[in-house]
């Protein structure tokens, strides 16, 4: 997973690559990932990441992994209201999905953190849109 350090930016383009969901975490609680958008994204993300390094073979101990991580990322930053809607979305996801069994359930937790990201963006143009800002309207 790739993050640009917004506190480098905008003096040089520094890029924080981790597969550790605490790295994720870290990186929103100092505010490298900064925005509401790109927090809720790197999140539903890092959840994904979780179920691909989840040892758990079995479907109680992929979700016990799962929530673990959630609970990690939601404390980075409690208040973020995007965040903590993205993580309840990937768990109710995770819920759902995991009934069906564990073959798959990495690459389908990937899938639905890309639909929280193409929500998240396109959600922002739209309002940036509605506002009169750049990145939205027809």
């Amino acid at each position: 997973m790739a993050l640009i350090d917004q506190t480098a930016h905008p003096e040089r383009l520094e890029v924080i690559e981790t597969d550790d969901v605490e790295r994720v975490a870290q990186a929103i609680r100092r505010l490298e990932v900064r925005g509401a958008p790109a927090i809720a994204v790197a999140a539903a993300y890092a959840l994904a990441l979780a179920a691909f390094r989840s040892p758990a073979t079995c479907a109680d101990g992929v979700m016990a992994d799962l929530e673990t991580a959630s609970r990690l990322l939601a404390a980075a930053r409690p208040t973020a209201t995007d965040l903590c809607r993205a993580l309840d979305r990937m768990m109710a996801f995770a819920r759902r999905r995991i009934a069906s069994g564990t073959e798959g359930f990495p690459e389908a937790m990937l899938a639905e953190a890309e639909r929280v990201a193409d929500r998240e963006f396109d959600g922002n143009r739209t309002r940036a849109g509605a506002e009169g800002g750049e990145g939205g309207g027809a």
